[in-house]
C-alpha cells in the first residue's frame, strides 16, 4: 500500500482480538493510501463477478440508461 502496488484489498477478520486489531491497522492504511476495500466474503464475490464482465462494459449517458428503462 506505501509504495503504491495494492489497487485492492479484501480483508476479512478472524473474531480474534489481535486479528481485529491487525485488520484495524490494514482498513487505515488502505484508506489513507485510497485503495479500495472489501470486508465480506459477499463484497468479495460481487467484486470478482463485476471484474469478470469489465470487457462488456461501454459508457453510457444516464439520459441513455433512462431511455432503456422507460
Amino acid at each position: 500500500i506505501k509504495n503504491d502496488e495494492i489497487v485492492m484489498v479484501i480483508n476479512t477478520v478472524e473474531q480474534r482480538r489481535n486479528a481485529i486489531s491487525d485488520s484495524r491497522h490494514i482498513r487505515t492504511s488502505a484508506l489513507l493510501g485510497r485503495v479500495t476495500t472489501i470486508t465480506t466474503v459477499a463484497g468479495a464475490e460481487a467484486a470478482v463477478e463485476g471484474m469478470k464482465s469489465l470487457d462488456q462494459l461501454d459508457v453510457i449517458s444516464v439520459q441513455e440508461m433512462h431511455a432503456m428503462l422507460v
